[in-house]
């Protein structure tokens, strides 16, 4: 964190990132309690990156050779910006094939089981009839 004093009245402007990678500028006047009070906040623009990243080159955490799973591959890169690994990065080619998959809605219990019924009594399944019933409603009034 970049810390600068503004003035009298005790007024500060920190300059940081957040533990989730976000940059901010807080502006706060610190007060003769030990307290601080804020004035704004706000993302920083990115001179004000550039130049904390100057400032600031905190050592990074190594990338670990393997992660043992999603969700610690997932906690890492939230919490660490990849642009502090840019030089450790290489260019790769692949193809992506993106393939339909399904995607889950909750709904209130009485309205899923008025669905269930429905679909029962029309021999098919609660999918279909929903389907059906969301595309004839968001398709263009004629």
């Amino acid at each position: 964190m970049l810390l600068i004093k503004k003035g009298g009245f005790n007024q500060y402007l920190a300059l940081g990132v957040t533990e989730s990678g976000r940059y901010l500028s807080v502006y706060f006047i610190y007060k003769k309690d030990k307290k601080a009070l804020l004035v704004t906040a706000r993302d920083m623009t990115e001179k004000e990156k550039e130049k904390v990243c100057k400032k600031v080159r905190k050592k990074t955490e190594p990338i670990p050779a393997e992660f043992e799973t999603l969700i610690e591959a997932s906690d890492f890169w939230d919490a660490h910006d990849v642009s502090e690994y840019w030089d450790k990065t290489k260019e790769a080619r692949f193809k992506v094939s993106l393939k339909k998959e399904p995607k889950y809605i909750a709904l209130e219990n009485e309205l899923a089981r008025k669905v269930f019924n429905i679909a029962k009594k029309k021999h098919i399944s609660t999918e279909t009839l929903v389907n059906l019933w969301l595309k004839e409603k968001l398709s263009p009034v004629k």
